[in-house]
């Protein structure tokens, strides 16, 4: 669920000791924001222990050691209808990032730029899935008119705070934490601003933190695209309908 914390507590927040990344080698760092009013508190960036070394990298995101699977959850989009994120995306090229509409300047921006690489000539296809963390504010209708604003081939995903938690504690995204001091509706929500990319392997060997320049979000997703080794399908498990 969406948390809060007193602002005595807020300079010490850290990841949940049970986040998934930190199983898989990976860490949570906290970059402290600026505390006045319309700019988010904090944002929370997966990063992996180490950036993979190997000479042939070359990628401007983080290259996990260890890939990420896809997740499994369902939430819904902004028809009503049950979307569950596995299925819908497998197998495809997807960006997910989690985030919320009155978001002063992360979310914003990251859309902006996704739209402007996207709409290039040449580009690839690519599934760009945005999940609303803010259930009180992000209703299905305000993500679609805030995506459509972007880009109107954004997935757009809400659900309960119990499902949106869900959802972030099955991509390993620690949950978001709302700066309520001084009350009111008004509030911000430290958040991740990373986006996490799956390749067709149903895999994500790459995060993006907040910050990766357009120019180098144009060569990433065409390697990605065409990255041979991340674009086999996996093998159906064993049970799974054909």
């Amino acid at each position: 669920m969406l948390r809060t914390w007193p602002r005595s507590r807020r300079a010490d927040l850290k990841a949940p000791p049970d986040d998934r990344t930190a199983k898989r080698g990976a860490r949570v760092l906290r970059r402290p924001g600026a505390r006045r009013r319309g700019r988010c508190p904090s944002h929370l960036v997966i990063a992996d222990r180490h950036r993979h070394q190997g000479t042939d990298d070359g990628y401007a995101g983080v290259l996990l050691d260890e890939p990420l699977p896809r997740p499994e959850f369902v939430l819904h989009d902004t028809s009503g209808t049950p979307y569950d994120f596995a299925a819908e995306t497998a197998g495809r090229l997807t960006l997910l990032f989690f985030g919320y509409t009155s978001c002063p300047d992360y979310c914003p921006l990251q859309l902006a730029m996704l739209d402007q690489v996207l709409e290039r000539p040449g580009a690839p296809q690519v599934t760009v899935v945005f999940v609303g963390i803010d259930p009180d504010r992000d209703t299905p209708e305000v993500v679609r008119a805030y995506l459509d604003r972007y880009n109107s081939r954004f997935v757009g995903l809400t659900g309960t705070a119990a499902q949106i938690e869900a959802a972030q504690e099955a991509a390993g995204v620690p949950p978001g934490v709302a700066d309520m001091d001084p009350p009111g509706e008004d509030y911000v929500i430290g958040h991740g601003a990373q986006i996490i990319a799956y390749s067709p392997d149903d895999l994500a060997h790459v995060v993006y933190p907040y910050g990766v320049r357009q120019q180098d979000w144009v060569g990433d997703l065409q390697r990605l695209a065409s990255e041979e080794r991340w674009n086999a399908r996996p093998s159906p498990r064993r049970g799974d309908q054909s």
